[in-house]
């Protein structure tokens, strides 16, 4: 497909550049009073080609390239969405061919494939919204439903949700909200924003621990900050954190049901309020996550 759409350019580009070039040469023979030779206009002609081709083909690479780049995007979107989604499907489909293999027991002795599979079911449910999410993201589609936004109110109600997961790890959640911060955008992605970032920083930590969370205003800048002290993250894994389904920690995140899609989206959600994200992280004293939004 990419090769075909190149070859269609370096087409398009030599015509448009050979008659550019026809038309300037037969202007140049009009207004000249010396004879050309045969030999000449051969010459001539072999070196319009060669530049005419060069030029198509730099200019094809050049034009091509965001598609290009777009194209492979999206297939790797594909094989990952692929993979990502064979796993809950087949231990859906194995504990399901038990519970039919064994006819007569009952539900209650069937439970263990049944809880197995709901939970498999609700876990591709989750990938498959985020993979929408994601995919509409791309398509540049408007999702963004702006209006003036307590940011303050948003996230007290986001945190309070978030303490039952941190109690049972006996992990303490600490925040420091300056009250009255308004900004301009999605209250329900904002809320997103921040239980993405909280429940990251709880779901990789080692009992006990703290979360601690803040929210000011400093001068043109609104600065959200989720840190947390757990076990860091690698250098080499930092660079690639907002990577769609990287995992640092691949075998616990797929136990907890972890998709590797909430920090691209968490990514996405700032740059779609023109803010900016980064991480501070490590290993043995913790990871910081701070968000800086402009104020309007």
């Amino acid at each position: 497909m990419i090769k075909k759409i190149k070859r269609r350019f370096i087409i398009y580009n030599m015509l448009v550049i050979s008659i550019s070039i026809l038309i300037l040469a037969f202007a140049v023979l009009i207004g000249s009073d010396q004879p050309i030779s045969l030999r000449r206009w051969l010459v001539t002609a072999v070196i319009a080609i060669i530049v005419v081709y060069i030029s198509s083909q730099i200019i094809s690479a050049a034009a091509i390239a965001p598609i290009k780049e777009a194209w492979q995007r999206q297939l790797n979107f594909t094989a990952d969405a692929s993979h990502e989604l064979r796993t809950p499907l087949a231990v859906i489909q194995t504990n399901l061919e038990l519970v039919v293999g064994n006819p007569q027991d009952t539900v209650a002795e069937q439970s263990q494939w049944l809880e197995n599979s709901l939970f498999e079911t609700r876990r591709m449910s989750n990938i498959v919204n985020d993979l929408l999410l994601l995919s509409r993201a791309d398509s540049e589609t408007n999702l963004i439903n702006a209006e003036t936004t307590n940011l303050s109110l948003t996230m007290e109600a986001a945190l309070r949700s978030l303490v039952p997961l941190a109690a049972p790890k006996d992990i303490v959640m600490q925040s420091n909200i300056q009250k009255d911060i308004y900004l301009h955008g999605d209250a329900k992605l904002l809320t997103q924003l921040v239980v993405i970032l909280t429940d990251n920083a709880i779901k990789y930590m080692n009992s006990p621990g703290s979360v601690n969370i803040s929210l000011v205003s400093q001068g043109k800048e609104i600065i959200l900050k989720v840190s947390d002290t757990g076990e860091g993250i690698a250098a080499e894994d930092l660079k690639h954190i907002f990577d769609r389904f990287y995992r640092v920690d691949k075998s616990r995140s797929r136990d907890d049901g972890g998709t590797g899609l909430g920090l691209p989206i968490a990514q996405w959600i700032v740059s779609s309020h023109k803010g900016s994200i980064k991480v501070n992280s490590t290993i043995g004293a913790g990871t910081e996550f701070i968000v800086t939004f402009p104020k309007a």
